[in-house]
């Protein structure tokens, strides 16, 4: 597989379908580039006094203080049950708000890349339709590999902390219990993500297939490709993580030579919004080119394995 002329045909995909760069962006602001407009909507909400709307500790501060001792916020016993009920609540229904439109707009740009790629015609209208379509499998593939990752996660971390504070396990015992843990963690996780991922390049690909098929020809790629399907999603994970960690460097750069010099929260404004706004563009670019050539790279693996 020539990996640079998948990333040299990505890259001509993302560079002249602009329309593309919407849904990145859209799906950027979702897998972390919020973090770049915090600061101007800070200055925009500190004015209000309304700056705590942007600090997940306002809303389970309640939680903060159930755990520590030393916060400011108490509850009596009646009030506790009502409070964790309420958090997981809240939990759940940002769960919800995220994972649907997240996976809406990553849909569309799928179904966008995919429409080029096999030479057709594809604007932003066009790819959002045909993204609604395979909407609601990427949705529940979503729901199905975080409910695997998460309780993978907690029932191993929980039999550990019992280990430890209520059995008294001796610390060795706990040290290698807790390395066992990480490595299977890692390696669950890993291809976890890359049933996700690809799963969800098979949906955009195949829509008309059955999930549960769509599943089934994406292990059956994964385990007869295993090196290549490892090395295509650590080399976009690489390269994905190189150009945003250039952007956020240079971000933090700019702010502090900025921040160096007195100018009203105005001025501030006017400098802040669009230069975060530029980084978070630049975000969603990435995404569409590593997108781009995970779809090309995964598209090789399905013909060289064979489709359902």
């Amino acid at each position: 597989m020539d990996y640079s002329s998948l990333f040299e045909k990505s890259w001509q995909i993302t560079w002249n379908n602009k329309f593309l760069w919407i849904f990145g962006t859209i799906v950027f602001i979702f897998v972390g580039g919020i973090n770049y407009l915090y600061y101007p909507l800070h200055l925009i909400l500190s004015d209000r006094g309304e700056a705590k709307l942007l600090n997940f500790n306002y809303y389970f501060s309640f939680l903060l203080a159930l755990i520590n001792s030393s916060g400011t916020i108490s509850f009596n016993d009646e009030e506790i049950s009502k409070k964790i009920i309420l958090a997981i609540l809240i939990s759940l229904l940002y769960l919800a708000f995220y994972f649907s439109l997240y996976n809406f707009f990553l849909a569309g740009l799928f179904a966008g890349i995919i429409l080029l790629v096999s030479n057709q015609k594809a604007n932003f209208s066009v790819s959002l339709k045909e993204g609604s379509k395979i909407f609601l499998k990427f949705l529940l593939l979503e729901i199905i590999t975080f409910a695997i990752l998460f309780i993978s996660f907690i029932l191993p971390l929980a039999l550990i902390i019992y280990l430890i504070l209520f059995l008294k396990a001796p610390t060795l015992i706990s040290v290698l219990l807790t390395l066992i843990f990480i490595i299977i963690l890692l390696i669950l996780w890993i291809f976890i993500s890359m049933i996700n991922v690809f799963g969800k390049i098979d949906i955009a690909l195949q829509p008309d297939l059955a999930f549960r098929k769509n599943l089934a020809q994406t292990e059956k790629v994964i385990l007869r490709n295993k090196m290549k399907s490892l090395i295509i999603v650590v080399i976009s994970f690489i390269v994905f993580l190189i150009i945003n960690l250039i952007a956020s460097i240079l971000f933090e750069i700019l702010i502090n030579l900025t921040s160096a010099f007195k100018i009203t929260e105005a001025m501030a404004l006017i400098f802040y919004l669009p230069m975060s706004s530029v980084f978070v563009l630049v975000g969603g670019i990435s995404l569409v080119f590593v997108f781009g050539f995970l779809i090309l790279a995964y598209s090789l693996l399905l013909e060289k394995t064979g489709r359902n």
